[in-house]
């Protein structure tokens, strides 16, 4: 059964992203937008393929790096479970070397983000709440076809 809301308008979405800031920006880009409802957010790319599975959102935001390592068949994989789905890479990935793949692959939309020099080792992976913004907007461009 796919996440839905009463409303016929509202978009679900489903973030699968190991950076736990990158959720915060996520729910700090929605706020305000009534036409999406984030319906749950996972780190791990195994688990949030057996949790799409189930909850069937119209929309994915996925990165391609889990713990250190690229998966881009990741995309595929997402894709085979929700034909039907919106999925926005959001990556911190080159997107001039990796947009054409991942498109190729069953990704509608490459948003990248910048890395940041200024940040800490700890957290090289630098978003801006713009770049948050056009992951959303991503999600408005194109209609998503509903079962």
């Amino acid at each position: 059964m796919a996440a839905k809301d009463d409303d016929e308008g509202i978009l679900s979405l489903f973030l699968i992203d190991d950076h736990p800031v990158v959720g915060l920006g996520l729910s700090l880009a929605l706020q305000g937008h009534s036409r999406f409802r984030l319906v749950g957010s996972i780190a791990n790319p195994l688990l949030g393929l057996r949790t799409i599975e189930t909850v069937r959102p119209d929309a994915l935001i996925v990165d391609l790096v889990f713990d250190g390592e690229a998966e881009l068949a990741f995309v595929a994989e997402c894709r085979a479970l929700l034909p039907h789905a919106l999925i926005v890479v959001f990556s911190s990935l080159p997107r001039r070397f990796y947009e054409r793949e991942v498109i190729d692959m069953g990704a509608d939309a490459f948003v990248g983000m910048r890395i940041c020099p200024c940040w800490s080792r700890r957290s090289p992976k630098c978003w801006t709440f713009r770049e948050m913004s056009r992951a959303r907007n991503a999600c408005l461009a194109r209609p998503v076809m509903r079962l």
